[in-house]
């Protein structure tokens, strides 16, 4: 995944989606997992609960996360306590210091800082101790993915090895075992190297000037994007879905199951198995067959003189968002990067 894969999540996820999450903290946790992965090259497992440790709650605490103000040579300031989030920006290290760490609160250094929301009576709630689940983290990327129209699956592991191939770009083997955590060079080469050629063969062939941009640009995961896409079935083929043989067969069985409970429950879990599994490949067989003819029909539209059908998503618009809070988020990361006043990042630091 390349960097520019990543702003498109990232621009989607905040700009222009409007799926709804368990938890608003949910909408907040994705794209900062997605960021911490991309700076520090860690394992997804290594900052939420991974799945060959499902229930250990091992995952990546406050305590673990330092959060240091490195003193500017050029300023000087005065020391301040922390009472409100535009504090942060009238923070200055003291001469005699080279650094000055803000502490987290006790009672919060132990807490996951991905935690999974949870059903109580009071409605669905983030626990305050329990990790996110890698299944659950990984399956909304994947469904941001596919509503960001990314033709091919988006993981957490695909963000990993991008970093891991510009990692190797710019560092010796060593460093990049350092940085990696890998204990041997060929665990790159077999599982990260990128399959995809990163240097312009031709041009170095033909002796002429290299166009190493355009060849990175062309292996990017959003080189085929299509927001256009379908993300979810009609009405109709979920109908059709529910009339399925195999489905009227198990609601048969269930239905003839029911004097007994645990047959009961084993044939309602079988059902709604099968239903997920037919709607999940029925979805993907629409996606395959969309991205297969998508651009064949666009190419004989453009030749007949025909204009196309749609228009680009919006770059610079954003949604009418149910929450204020997130649409003064979007305008701040998107559309107010040059010189965008410091109350404005103030007032979305509040929100959060």
């Amino acid at each position: 995944m390349h960097v520019n894969d990543l702003y498109a999540l990232v621009y989607y996820h905040w700009a222009l989606d409007t799926e709804t999450f368990p938890h608003e903290r949910y909408r907040v946790q994705l794209p900062l997992r997605l960021l911490m992965i991309a700076y520090t090259s860690s394992r997804p497992g290594a900052i939420i609960e991974s799945g060959c440790y499902s229930e250990t709650n091992e995952a990546l605490r406050y305590k673990e996360v330092r959060v240091t103000i490195v003193r500017n040579p050029h300023e000087i300031g005065n020391n301040v306590m922390i009472f409100k989030p535009e504090d942060v920006y009238n923070l200055r290290v003291p001469a005699h210091l080279n650094s000055i760490q803000i502490k987290w609160k006790p009672g919060m250094q132990d807490k996951p800082i991905f935690r999974r929301a949870l059903r109580t009576a009071d409605g669905i709630r983030i626990s305050l101790d329990k990790a996110l689940a890698y299944d659950t983290g990984n399956k909304n990327l994947k469904r941001l993915g596919r509503s960001a129209g990314f033709n091919d699956n988006v993981t957490l592991y695909c963000l990993r090895r991008g970093v891991a191939n510009v990692v190797d770009d710019v560092a010796t083997t060593a460093e990049r075992n350092q940085i990696l955590g890998h204990s041997r060079a060929k665990i790159f080469n077999k599982y990260y190297l990128s399959q995809r050629v990163k240097r312009d063969v031709q041009s170095a062939y033909l002796g002429r000037p290299s166009k190493d941009s355009l060849v990175r640009c062309i292996g990017q995961m959003s080189i085929t994007r299509d927001s256009r896409a379908p993300t979810a079935l009609s009405s109709k083929q979920l109908s059709e879905i529910a009339h399925h043989p195999r489905m009227v067969e198990l609601r048969a069985a269930k239905k003839l199951f029911r004097p007994s409970l645990d047959l009961y429950t084993l044939a309602s879990k079988e059902l709604a198995s099968e239903q997920e599994y037919l709607r999940r490949s029925t979805l993907e067989q629409l996606r395959s067959k969309y991205f297969e003819n998508a651009d064949t029909m666009e190419i004989d539209q453009q030749l007949s003189g025909l204009q196309s059908s749609t228009n680009e998503e919006p770059k610079s618009e954003v949604i009418d968002f149910t929450f204020d809070a997130r649409a003064r988020l979007a305008i701040q990361l998107f559309q107010g990067q040059n010189g965008t006043a410091r109350p404005s990042r103030v007032e979305v630091l509040k929100d959060l």
